[in-house]
Order: structure tokens, then sequence, then C-alpha cells
């Protein structure tokens, strides 16, 4: 009998934010303004640029004759196993320190100048680390910049607001550093309310709505309700969709195994026959595994909310033919990857790890550590030999088009924090236990 509100701490981890994810996960952005709530933001918009600009007061740290220091965050792989992470899939302090430095080989020197990392992991259970780890990086360690899967808990805003870092994240939850830190807080995926927002547009342009009664399966855990409550279903509505039920898994993830009779319950005794979801991916295995004992099969299509596409190693047999809208690169054994993703595996290699299948787990790990790096080393090189701040926060504006191994078509622009612009269809197939993408990113937003 499976126990999703056991599993759920967020094998996410199959791309690794995963696990942060889940525990202090989402919780983050109730609890994110905790760490920088006391300072105002330092950005200032530009007129007529559009870039968000940081102000000349704001001091610029890590950054010598020498070297640029730089903060590399990430979940303490020790902690996953307890939340179901498989032995084979969980990276060796070795493997997690070559991957968070794979993208910088090739410019170990920036300018003349030394790129040091300074790493630091985050214990899955203890909610003060962030606020710890951000001290120590930032008043210690006087790192110029941090990069990180998620660093939640208030991490990311007390980085990037409190002590006005630049951060570079994968996956964020806490929209508010957008306004809070604009021009200082970046993420790769976007956040929760993009997600939500494109999601929609894309279902709606595909004319996957029509003639469907729909269920909508948030949750309340942390940070996951709001663009499910606030942004997906007043655009469904907006759009004409038929929503005919909503339920909202409890933020106590363990009543979830619970509530999952009474939701199916509820969307088949509401004719449910499309649902879409803003809960984490092994939430959703569990809610069909629940729906197919009671002889229910509605059509499921998911999203990146609760990185719930980050879970197909873990989706069950209930899920097979389930459809994703993701911004996610997906890799399967026997894939030729892109310029990108090779010089991330080169790197890795030349720095002492091991050669890794795509496909699996670690591979997707090491694709979206080694694109910070990627996206770092461009910005500090735009921004040329005197990096400040202010620089590095004005090269971001102007990277443009990126080409990046974890995600599909990304840019940054003035103003533009949140990278991925497009979305793909994946398909879940039980006999990979993986995601099949049709690999046809289609331009959103």
């Amino acid at each position: 009998m499976d126990q999703p509100s056991r599993r759920r701490p967020r094998q996410r981890w199959r791309f690794w934010a995963p696990f942060a994810g889940l525990v202090a996960v989402f919780a983050l952005v109730v609890v994110a303004a905790t760490a920088g709530e006391n300072t105002t933001s330092a950005a200032q918009v530009s007129s007529g640029s559009g870039v968000a600009q940081i102000a000349s007061s704001v001091p610029t740290y890590g950054i010598s004759k020498d070297q640029i220091t730089v903060g590399f965050v990430g979940v303490d792989p020790a902690g996953t196993s307890v939340l179901g992470a498989l032995p084979k899939d969980i990276m060796t302090p070795s493997e997690r320190s070559a991957a968070w430095r794979s993208g910088f080989v090739g410019h170990d020197k920036i300018f003349g100048r030394k790129i040091v990392v300074k790493q630091e992991v985050v214990p899955i259970l203890d909610n003060a680390a962030p606020a710890r780890i951000c001290k120590t990086l930032t008043e210690d360690d006087k790192v110029f910049a941090v990069l990180t899967d998620q660093f939640l808990v208030g991490g990311a805003g007390c980085v990037a607001v409190q002590h006005q870092r630049p951060v570079i994240a994968t996956f964020t939850d806490d929209p508010s550093l957008y306004t809070r830190a604009r021009g200082l807080a970046y993420s790769v995926v976007p956040s929760l309310e993009t997600i939500a927002k494109n999601y929609v547009a894309e279902l709606v342009r595909r004319g996957w709505l029509k003639g469907k009664r729909l269920g909508v399966l948030g949750s309340a855990f942390g940070g996951l309700r709001a663009p499910t409550e606030k942004v997906m279903i007043p655009a469904l509505r907006k759009a004409g969709a038929n929503v005919v039920a909503s339920y909202y898994l409890s933020g106590d993830i363990g009543e979830v195994a619970s509530q999952m009779p009474v939701v199916a319950n509820k969307f088949r005794q509401a004719k449910v026959d499309l649902v879409l979801t803003g809960i984490s991916g092994v939430d959703v295995g569990g809610f069909a595994n629940r729906a197919s004992d009671i002889g229910y099969h509605p059509s499921v299509i998911t999203n990146d909310i609760g990185q719930a596409t980050t879970f197909g190693a873990l989706w069950p047999r209930a899920l097979q033919g389930a459809r994703a809208l993701t911004s996610l690169r997906f890799y399967k054994p026997g894939d030729t990857p892109g310029p990108t993703a090779r010089q991330c595996e080169s790197n890795f290699e030349a720095l002492g790890g091991p050669k890794l299948l795509p496909g699996s787990v670690k591979y997707a790990d090491l694709m979206r550590y080694c694109e910070l790096g990627q996206i770092f080393v461009k910005a500090a090189i735009a921004a040329g030999p005197d990096l400040t701040v202010q620089r590095f926060t004005n090269a971001m504006q102007h990277l443009g088009q990126l080409d990046l191994p974890g995600v599909g078509p990304a840019s940054f622009g003035p103003n533009k924090v949140e990278a991925a612009d497009a979305m793909q269809t994946a398909t879940f197939d039980f006999g990979c236990r993986c995601l099949v993408p049709d690999n046809r990113f289609r331009k959103v937003g």
C-alpha cells in the first residue's frame, strides 16, 4: 500500500531541487521573507532601458585582484535516503562537488581572476539551516554571488535582499524576490505563478480543454496553493473552461494519504474527466493510485509546479499516458546530448566524476548544477574586467538567448529574471518509468 505522504518529502528529487523542495520546501514562500523582511530592495528601474539597476551604494564583495568567490548551495544528499531516494541516484560528496564546479571549467579564470567555490549543503529537516548558511556565505566567506538549486526557507531572500548579493537559482517559489530584490534574484525555471499562467495558456492554445469537465487538484503546502487558486483557476474560468471541481491537499503532509480517497471520490462524482494539477509528482501518483483503486481513470496533465515533472522515475502504472507541460529538458538512454550538455559531461569527468548515462537521475542533476555555473560565467565575462554587483546585474539582463542543458529555450533580458521561455509536451511511459518528451518546445508567455 503506497503512502504518498511518506514518499512525498520530495523525491521530486529526480531533478535535484527535488529534495529541497519538499520539506520546508515551499513553506519557504511563507517563511522566505523572514530573512530579509527588514531590508528594502536596492534595485531601481532606469527610465527607458527597462533594466533593473542596482544602486551604486550597494557594495561588491568577493572580488579581489586574483579571485572571484562564489557560493554554491544544495540539499544534503545524506538526508534524501530518508525521503526514499535510491542510493544509486545520490551523488557522493566528491561527485556533487565536481558537478557544482563543472560549469566553470574552461573559465577557471575570468579576466585573470580564479573562481573559488564555497560549497554548502542544507540539511533537509533543519529549517534554521538556510539563515545560518546564508550568514556563513555572505558574512564569513563574503561571496560575490550564490548559485543554488533551491535555497529555501528564506535562504534566497537572506542572500539577495538582506545581504544584497546576486542569486541564480534553478527553481524558486518565492515570487516576492522579484520585487524585493529585482536585479539581484534570477531563476532558470519560472516562478510558480508564471508556470501556472503559461500552463493554462498552453492548454487553451492546444485545445486540450474543449469539451472537458475539469478538476483542479492543488495543495495547501507552503507556497503551492496561491498559484493554483489565484492564477490557474481564474485563468481557466476566464478562458471559458468548465471547472467542475477543485480540491486542496493539506499543508500537513501527514494528512495527505487520508485525503486521496476523498478527492478521488469527489472528482468521480463531479464527472471530472481531466485533472489539472498544482501539486508535487509524488502526490500526483498518490491520487492516480487511489482513483484507479475505485475504477476511476481520468486523464491527467501536470506541470512544473511542485516540480511534479521531475518525478518520472517514481510515478505508478496508474499514470500511464499522463501528459506534462514542462520547461524542462529530458534525456533518455541513447540520446546524443547537445554541445552544452556534452561540455558539462566532459567537465564533470575531468574533475573526477564518473561517466553518467543520459536519463539517469545523476545526469539530470549534473545538467542543472552545471548550467548555473555556465550562466554565471557568461554574465561575469559580459560584465568586463571591472566586476561589480552593478555591472553583473546589468550583464545578466543583457545575456539574451541561452542554450542551456537543463531547460529548453531560455533567455534573460531587461527586467526578465525568469529564464525559461518555452514548454514542451512529455508523456509518461511506465515501461521506462520516465516522461518521454516530444522535443518540440513552443514559446509561451
